[in-house]
């Protein structure tokens, strides 16, 4: 079934697992925010011999499925995360599944392991999950599936989008900040939070973000200079040159 990301993440900050989750569409950060929340979860509850990270690349589905099955010892929690998971061939648009690995993983579905999770990764945009299979969309409708599909957010909703990331960490942002990241950086968000972190370092915690603290603690306005020094000394416009140098 699908999920919002903040229902997603709100549930796995407080270890409320899905048997199965599915992270994939065309927005990475998303993918990345819910790992990276997971992994503070284990850590945090002394769980890192139960995490098992698996690689699309090496790896198969049917790897993954031998370890949720298996019941350990020492510990009834068990979490798998299968990164890339783009890369197993039987997610794959014009491959044939011919283990029909996809069906023992659907019947794991019916009946999966209690307190043994598995979260599949898409990590590559350009390689989207084929949800027109019919075995795939059985998998993602299923109800012991949690899948979030990603979008990238529009341009004309980043000012806003940047306002409501700040005001969720506990901090205010005035529009002309939000604006003038926003209008420099784009819809990377995986960029626009390492440039709002750098922010939140250098100023109060009750403190409002200003177009001030923009300019001072991010590298925006000195990316824009770089490019215009170039220009100024190609063009041999020596005061240009020498204002931006001040600057």
């Amino acid at each position: 079934m699908q999920i919002t990301f903040k229902e997603l993440a709100r549930n796995v900050k407080k270890g409320a697992f899905p048997p199965v989750c599915i992270l994939y569409g065309d927005e990475i950060y998303y993918t990345q925010k819910i790992i990276q929340i997971t992994e503070k979860f284990v850590k945090e509850t002394n769980n890192e011999n139960n995490l098992f990270i698996l690689d699309g690349k090496k790896q198969k589905l049917n790897d993954a499925l031998l370890i949720l099955q298996e019941v350990g010892m020492f510990s009834s929690f068990k979490l798998v995360i299968f990164r890339d998971a783009h890369q197993l061939k039987e997610f794959q648009p014009l491959s044939k599944d011919k283990n029909n690995s996809l069906d023992v993983f659907l019947k794991y579905l019916d009946t999966p392991i209690p307190q043994h999770y598995l979260i599949l990764a898409f990590e590559d945009p350009e390689k989207k999950l084929d949800e027109r299979k019919s075995i795939i969309k059985k998998i993602i409708e299923h109800p012991n599936t949690a899948a979030h599909k990603s979008e990238k957010v529009k341009d004309y909703k980043l000012k806003d989008w940047i306002k409501q990331y700040v005001m969720d960490i506990g901090r205010m942002i005035d529009d002309r900040a939000a604006f003038k990241i926003a209008e420099n950086i784009g819809n990377d968000l995986i960029r626009i939070e390492k440039e709002i972190e750098k922010i939140l370092i250098n100023t109060q915690p009750k403190e409002e973000i200003t177009e001030k603290h923009v300019n001072q603690y991010t590298f925006i306005n000195r990316d824009y200079n770089i490019y215009e020094l170039q220009k100024a000394l190609a063009e041999k416009d020596v005061l240009k040159a020498n204002l931006i140098i001040k600057y």
